[in-house]
């Protein structure tokens, strides 16, 4: 069953990511967070800008990732309190290598078309990270040509820092 779930992990993050979201929310992003899996039953691929509802800044620290139809960062907040966002392709290796640091947090809340849920809805999605003097958008500069290789190097962090279902816990706690 992990190595299931750690399948359908790594063809999320490789046919459902994006480009990451600029440092400065614009007031619309293109969308394409299908997941690609069959393109022969899907429609010719038509995106639909996003509309960006509301842009929040927070702090907190990573705890793990959610796993569904995307990958989804889980963050403990200074009071205490956890919160789970969408991610934008790339995040999920940044947050790996920050994952004992503090980090300040840009989140949008946005519509946008995901077809394994209908069509469009409201979402909270990362759209920016900073841990210490570094920012996912100057390190993504650099990583992004690499990305393939990255995600290859970090899958098995990525399916330790998997959190369980209903437990909170990482994969390795079950």
């Amino acid at each position: 069953m992990k190595n299931t779930s750690a399948a359908w992990i790594f063809l999320g993050l490789l046919a459902g990511c994006r480009a990451p979201a600029p440092e400065v929310a614009e007031p619309a992003v293109r969308s394409d967070l299908s997941s690609g899996l069959d393109s022969s039953a899907v429609e010719p691929e038509t995106t639909t800008p996003d509309k960006v509802k509301a842009t929040k800044s927070l702090s907190g620290r990573f705890v793990g990732f959610e796993a569904g139809d995307y990958l989804h960062g889980v963050f403990s907040q200074p009071d205490g309190e956890r919160v789970s966002f969408f991610l934008e392709r790339g995040m999920e290796i940044f947050l790996l290598d920050h994952a004992k640091e503090s980090l300040e947090l840009e989140v949008q809340t946005l519509d946008t078309n995901i077809p394994e849920a209908g069509g469009i809805i409201e979402i909270e999605r990362l759209a920016s990270i900073r841990a210490g003097g570094v920012s996912f958008a100057d390190w993504w500069k650099t990583a992004e040509p690499n990305f393939g290789k990255l995600l290859d190097e970090y899958q098995a962090g990525i399916e330790k820092a998997t959190l369980a279902p209903d437990l909170g816990e990482t994969s390795d706690h079950r």
